[in-house]
């Protein structure tokens, strides 16, 4: 027989729970839940929140000994912990700082990253954006871009990535990868 908790978020505190429905969704995938979620936040009032832990990431933070949260940055690197679990980096070492380990050519238009397993860092979604300017407000999702076969070692993918051919006629081109 299922359980089933009703409650009022109209608190100011932080919740952690294994699992959440809202209104017959679910169960929802680890994040924070609160009243100015995109999807779910009309359910919510007050200043609370649900976190729904990842496990992996849990599991993550106590193999590379991970003190701070995921907004945290431990070794200073500019990287919060969530990014550099989500990009398959070490969260102790300021120098693991970049997923990209092949730059860009112009020529090809091809790159590779690292990533974790997006089989155990669900909900996470990667995408590839570029820039022509860096200005504030540039960057564009490139449709286009293609990903290739990847290579996976442990938890961690090697991911090939073919951008959208019309990009390489650019004079300047920046690329980001985004995992949301």
């Amino acid at each position: 027989i299922a359980s089933e908790t009703f409650l009022d978020l109209n608190f100011a505190g932080q919740l952690t729970v294994s699992r959440l429905k809202i209104a017959g969704s679910g169960p929802l995938p680890p994040g924070i839940y609160h009243s100015s979620h995109s999807t779910y936040g009309s359910y919510f009032t007050g200043a609370g929140t649900l976190r729904i832990p990842d496990a992996n990431y849990e599991n993550w933070v106590t193999a590379t000994g991970v003190n701070g949260g995921p907004n945290d940055d431990d070794d200073q690197d500019g990287l919060t912990n969530m990014e550099e679990y989500a990009f398959g980096l070490l969260p102790t070492s300021g120098s693991s700082a970049n997923p990209i380990v092949v730059p860009l050519s112009k020529t090809t238009g091809t790159f590779s990253y690292t990533r974790r397993n997006p089989a155990l860092t669900a909900p996470l979604a990667y995408s590839v954006w570029y820039s022509t300017s860096l200005a504030t407000g540039s960057w564009l999702k490139d449709e286009g871009a293609v990903e290739g076969v990847s290579v996976l070692v442990g938890d961690e993918q090697t991911v090939p990535v073919t951008i959208s051919n019309s990009l390489l006629s650019n004079a300047r081109l920046f690329i980001q990868v985004r995992a949301e």
